[in-house]
């Protein structure tokens, strides 16, 4: 009979794991075959780039661990400080057969990841409550939940799944320690944001090793005392270990001057947050911090977009703004259900407060106190889901156990609730499907941002360079035109456009636009590179074609364009490296980690 059980219990798992799979495998995979070139979307195109050394090149292990994710050594004025050497080697190496493309092998390891992270999430919720099906709710909420499809169905960002695999596999107080030393390493190695979830890892260790101890109904006070000192030691040691790695972590990025930013690489079109100063910033990160909190919990007011940029989410410049309802509802929220949890302190209301509260910190590095480049990004609210799904597993599960009357019309009977509890999961369903078909194509992906965030300059950008030729089947430059012109009507500052702006109108064969456009561009640093390649191939040939006419009025006008060009250039170097100069006196200090809040202007 035992056996029975044990075996129907294994397929019953079995057959929950291959659905999480198949959740992305769908879409991924199989309805996604109708697009018309498959390629890699975003930052996808870096990850197979012929050019990046670090996953298809010959660098060396040691170059790979002294880069940033995107192949920039660490020191770099121009890295992001994303060291994450495990995740490129597993793009390195985790590639399939050659009948296997390479990117649908990325995407495809991805959503073995999020499995297996979604298995880990409901082995953590069997150490809280016990009955399977409490844990079933809870992986298939985990699964379902709709900001994890930017970190399963886009390959590049494998890095923050990785993390948080870790960090839910690290709360366990079961793993073997060897396994949890492991883990902890993983995550070091995978993405930089494991280093915000240390603290809940070691919150939830020490809780379930609390209530664990409270289930043991048999145990009397004294074996309970027993007990807790037997088991001290094994929390002191892994706790300890987690907050002691993460102080060596953090110490070592400071010592090494790898923590910081640069602050020209936080751009306004990506995060137009950064440059606020004193209680403008204030007021508008905790709205963002807010929104992150209803994504968390599956209430997202603004929308789906694969970046919140320029204009998408405007900054709260007044007190009388009633977008500041949403994070004073949120505090006070949570602070009156803190308080009730402290009236039972070490409950198993308490520990799950607690447990609650420690995951939401995770949500630390979009609150504005640290340079990052990230505004407001689905992929951030990942770790914090882990403690929002073990919540609304525990709701619905408790509604599922709730007896009542059957003859009575107020209450549902076992098998309605579980269909509604399936309609549910339908829905989520849906949301996932979908969302993920937005992410296998960059033009459907971008239109979906612009319905979210019309006045999105980048995304305008991005889409006129799918217009321009980027996809020949989608050439059209009266659409591509339109939408580079949103893009500088909504956002005068991107410099990122005039680049653009050159491609499209020397396409148009517009030759003097194309000039303006193209001097321009080599003033922004963004497109400098680029912009000088074009420049290097254009004019040698129109002073030749010039020189080889007759007229010598010709000649002279475009030598006459191509000198003033050239003063223009060399003022704007010259002004560059006077700010520059001028930077560099009045900062002699290191350059710090933390963003300024108020009173910055008057330091």
């Amino acid at each position: 009979m035992q056996h029975n059980e044990r075996w129907k219990h294994g397929i019953t798992w079995l057959f929950l794991h291959l659905l999480c799979w198949a959740m992305y495998i769908f879409p991924v995979f199989v309805t996604s075959r109708h697009n018309l070139h498959r390629d890699p979307v975003l930052d996808e195109l870096h990850i197979l780039s012929p050019d990046n050394q670090d996953v298809n090149g010959d660098s060396t292990w040691t170059e790979i661990f002294s880069n940033d994710y995107w192949g920039r050594p660490m020191h770099s004025s121009s890295s992001h400080k994303s060291w994450r050497p495990l995740t490129v080697l597993s793009f390195r190496y985790g590639k399939g057969p050659a009948w296997i493309p390479d990117l649908e092998a990325h995407r495809f390891i991805n959503i073995l990841i999020h499995a297996a992270t979604a298995e880990a999430v409901s082995v953590l919720a069997a150490r809280f409550v016990r009955p399977p099906s409490f844990r079933i709710m809870v992986k298939l909420l985990f699964a379902l939940h709709p900001t994890h499809v930017e970190v399963t169905a886009n390959a590049a960002n494998r890095g923050h799944l990785l993390a948080v695999l870790c960090s839910v596999a690290a709360s366990d107080p079961q793993l073997p320690w060897l396994l949890f030393v492991l883990v902890v390493l993983v995550g070091y190695l995978s993405s930089e944001t494991f280093l915000f979830q240390v603290v809940p890892s070691a919150v939830t260790l020490i809780a379930i090793t609390h209530i664990r101890m409270r289930q043991r109904e048999t145990a009397s006070e004294r074996n309970l005392r027993e007990q807790f000192i037997q088991l001290l030691p094994q929390v002191l040691r892994r706790g300890g270990f987690l907050i002691s790695s993460g102080l060596i972590y953090y110490g070592a990025r400071y010592y090494f001057d790898t923590l910081s930013i640069p602050d020209g690489l936080i751009r306004p079109a990506e995060n137009p947050f950064f440059i606020l100063k004193g209680w403008d910033r204030v007021r508008s990160y905790a709205y963002v911090v807010a929104l992150h909190v209803g994504k968390a919990w599956d209430f997202d007011w603004v929308g789906f977009s694969h970046e919140y940029g320029h204009e998408c989410i405007r900054p709260i410049v007044e007190w009388d703004d009633t977008r500041l309802w949403i994070p004073l509802v949120v505090m006070v929220i949570y602070v009156g259900v803190g308080l009730v949890a402290l009236f039972r302190p070490f409950s198993t209301f308490f520990w799950w407060y607690v447990v609650h509260v420690a995951w939401m910190t995770t949500l630390f590095p979009i609150s504005g106190i640290v340079k990052v480049g990230t505004f407001v990004s689905d992929r951030i609210v990942v770790a914090a889901s882990v403690s929002t799904c073990l919540c609304y597993g525990w709701l619905a599960w408790m509604w599922m156990q709730r007896s009542g009357s059957s003859k009575s019309s107020a209450y549902l009977s076992r098998t309605e609730r579980r269909f509604l509890i399936g309609v549910v999961f339908l829905v989520m369903y849906r949301r996932v499907y979908n969302r993920s078909l937005e992410w296998m194509d960059s033009l459907s992906l971008l239109e979906s941002s612009l319905k979210t965030c019309p006045r999105f300059a980048k995304a305008h950008l991005e889409i006129s360079k799918i217009y321009s030729g980027l996809y020949p089947e989608q050439w059209n430059l009266t659409k591509s035109l339109l939408h580079i012109s949103e893009a500088h009507k909504h956002d005068p500052t991107f410099c990122d456009v005039h680049y653009q702006y050159a491609h499209v109108t020397l396409q148009q064969h517009h030759y003097l636009k194309f000039e303006q456009h193209l001097v321009n561009a080599l003033q922004c640093p963004f497109t400098m590179t680029g912009a000088m390649q074009l420049w290097q191939k254009y004019w040698p040939a129109v002073l030749e074609d010039s020189s080889s006419q007759d007229s010598g009025g010709s000649v002279a006008a475009a030598r006459s364009r191509y000198e003033s060009y050239i003063q223009i250039i060399n003022n704007a170097i010259a002004e560059h490296e006077n700010d520059e100069s001028n930077r560099e006196n009045q900062t002699k200090k290191r350059s710090s980690p933390f963003a300024n809040w108020a009173g910055d202007e008057e330091l």
